[in-house]
């Protein structure tokens, strides 16, 4: 039976970040905010099996795309047979120039596995993590001998087709962050250039870039820093929870 009282306060206390974080996956607040109230309501109509979830908020960010040729609305479940069966939360999707593949950065079920950045096509795909019948794949991992532990914490399209990603190492439930840089890499995972060295006890996040792919933006904790052509970024701004470039 649904409980009114817990879900107003799970709405409460998560709306205003799940809205930064579709904003900042979006570039557009009132988008952000219908796609929100939509997930919500979906949550609220299956409350009674959402609220039993380990993390809720995660259900919420359950990928819902609308393909940009026709309007279409898609869902893409987590495959069958996947590791956990707890919702893999999603926190970033970004289109890729020729809007027919989207680049979907895919966080951890449980114990720091299961990090991912995922490439779909929204007309073939399925799900949205790499199985054999998906339609998905993984970017490959680069970076010598740690790539095998290595991961994707984040990865936008830049305009010519390559991405910029946040590469971290190293994932499990025992590992602690040994590195975390900032990229450039082309789809098949090759390094282009490196853009930052992350701070090793920060999160970095709302990696984007302008239309023209000069100049490269990404959130470090609550600091905007901003990088022309990949040369050493600079401090813009602080205090932010998202950003994206409009």
């Amino acid at each position: 039976m649904r409980d009114p009282g817990t879900f107003d306060a799970f709405y409460s206390g998560s709306v205003r970040r799940v809205t930064g974080q579709l904003y900042a996956m979006t570039g557009s607040r009132a988008e952000a905010e219908d796609c929100v109230q939509e997930a919500y309501a979906r949550a609220w109509q299956r409350w009674d099996k959402v609220s039993g979830y380990g993390d809720p908020e995660a259900w919420v960010r359950t990928v819902a795309v609308r393909d940009l040729r026709d309007g279409h609305e898609a869902i893409y479940p987590t495959p069958p047979g996947a590791a956990s069966n707890v919702p893999y939360p999603v926190s970033r999707l970004s289109w890729a120039p020729d809007g027919r593949r989207l680049l979907v950065s895919v966080g951890p079920s449980q114990d720091n596995e299961g990090w991912d950045l995922v490439e779909i096509d929204p007309a073939t795909s399925r799900f949205y993590l790499p199985s054999s019948s998906s339609g998905a794949s993984a970017v490959p991992v680069a970076g010598g001998r740690d790539a095998a532990r290595g991961y994707y914490r984040e990865g936008v399209f830049l305009p010519g087709g390559d991405l910029f990603v946040n590469r971290i190492c190293c994932a499990g439930a025992a590992a602690g962050v040994a590195s975390s840089l900032l990229w450039e890499i082309d789809p098949s995972g090759h390094l282009v250039r490196q853009v930052a060295i992350g701070f090793l006890d920060r999160d970095h996040r709302s990696l984007d870039a302008d239309p023209s792919g000069h100049w490269l933006l990404y959130l470090s904790g609550p600091d905007l820093f901003v990088s022309l052509e990949g040369s050493a970024p600079f401090l813009l701004t602080s205090g932010l929870t998202a950003a994206a470039w409009v």
